[in-house]
């Protein structure tokens, strides 16, 4: 599973991907989400004075501790709706976005199960 992971600029490596955009302290874009990072652009960010980036992270997770993560979705969002217990139309609206929520972790866990299966044929 890929996760948002925080780390000083000394720390990146090329080949990482952003995965929140990079600003200037004045809220100017120096680079968007999903850039793969280089060399010359690591440099670039440092001339700039960038200390922190947001990448993407490759994250192993055991059986156990996906049964934690869905756990976790069904707690986050039993609490957002837990005054709205006794109205039909937010336990629908609860119901839709708890099954949305499942089905993007499990496509989310299937495509990086299927992308490590493909790296081992090759």
């Amino acid at each position: 599973m890929k996760v948002k992971k925080q780390i000083k600029l000394e720390q990146a490596e090329t080949g990482q991907s952003l995965s929140d955009d990079v600003c200037d302290a004045q809220g100017n874009c120096l680079m968007a989400a999903g850039v793969e990072l280089n060399m010359a652009m690591l440099k670039r960010l440092q001339d700039r004075g960038v200390e922190i980036l947001v990448v993407w992270e490759e994250q192993t997770l055991s059986e156990t501790e996906l049964a934690e993560q869905q756990v976790a979705i069904k707690a986050r969002l039993a609490h957002r709706f837990r005054q709205m217990q006794d109205k039909p139309v937010m336990i629908r609206l609860h119901d839709v976005l708890l099954s949305y929520q499942m089905e993007c972790f499990a496509e989310q866990t299937t495509l990086i199960a299927s992308e490590d299966n493909a790296g081992d044929s090759k």
